[in-house]
C-alpha cells in the first residue's frame, strides 16, 4: 500500500496520539520489512517501536494488531470522517483490577478472616501486561476476569471449609499476571458457586 496521508488523515491521527513515525513504521511492518534490525541500530527507533506496542498498534511478535490495521485502512481511504480508535485499555483492565482483592482481609459466608498483605500492586505494570494478553489475542478479557474470580472465590470457599485464610497465599496482582496464574482456571468459566461446586483438590490454595 502506498502511503498517501492527507491533511485530514494527519489531523485525525495526531488527535489520537499517533505520530507520522508510527504510521511509517506500521507500513514497514505491513510490508514485512525487518524493523527489529533498525531498532538495534537506533535508540529513537526502538523507543517508537516500544510505544507502538504500548499503544496496541503492534504485538511483541512484530505483527499488526486490529488497531494497527484500522489505521492503515483509514489512511488508504479518501474520507473526511473522524478516526475512532478502539478503547480496550481502560474499561477492560479496570474491570479486572476491581475484581482482584485489594488485601487478604475478607469476610465470606459470615466468617471473618484476618490478613496482613496488600494484594493490589504496580497498577500500570499490570495494565500493560493485561493489555498485552488482549492485544496478542492470547486470552480474552472474559477469560482473564472469569478465571481470576473463580480462583479468588475458590480460595475463599476453601478458607471457610479449612478454617484457614487461603487468600493469604494469593500472589500480588503484578506477579499473578506475570506468571499467568489465572490460566489454569480458565476451563472452569464464570464463578457460579453452590453446594455442588467442583473442588480442585484439597491441596489447592
Amino acid at each position: 500500500m502506498k502511503l498517501d496521508i492527507t491533511n485530514h488523515h494527519f489531523e485525525e491521527l495526531i488527535k489520537k496520539g499517533y505520530s507520522i513515525d508510527m504510521i511509517v513504521m506500521l507500513d514497514w511492518i505491513n510490508r514485512n520489512l525487518d524493523v527489529t534490525e533498525m531498532c538495534k541500530n537506533s535508540i529513537k527507533i526502538k523507543a517508537i517501536y516500544n510505544t507502538m506496542i504500548r499503544k496496541g498498534l503492534i504485538t511483541s511478535e512484530e505483527t499488526l494488531t486490529e488497531n494497527g490495521i484500522e489505521i492503515l485502512d483509514f489512511i488508504s481511504k479518501k474520507t473526511n470522517k473522524k478516526f475512532n480508535k478502539k478503547k480496550i485499555e481502560i474499561s477492560e483492565f479496570d474491570e479486572w483490577w476491581s475484581s482482584f482483592p485489594s488485601t487478604d482481609i475478607f469476610t465470606h459466608k459470615g466468617k471473618k478472616f484476618k490478613g496482613s498483605r496488600s494484594l493490589r500492586t504496580s497498577k500500570e505494570k499490570c495494565r500493560l501486561l493485561f493489555n498485552k494478553f488482549i492485544i496478542d489475542k492470547k486470552y480474552t478479557k472474559k477469560q482473564i476476569i472469569d478465571a481470576t474470580m473463580y480462583d479468588v472465590e475458590l480460595k475463599k470457599n476453601n478458607s471457610v471449609r479449612n478454617n484457614k485464610n487461603n487468600l493469604s497465599f494469593l500472589q500480588n496482582s503484578y506477579t499473578y499476571l506475570l506468571n499467568e496464574s489465572f490460566e489454569s482456571f480458565i476451563e472452569f468459566g464464570s464463578p457460579t458457586f453452590d453446594n455442588s461446586t467442583k473442588q480442585i483438590g484439597s491441596t489447592d490454595i
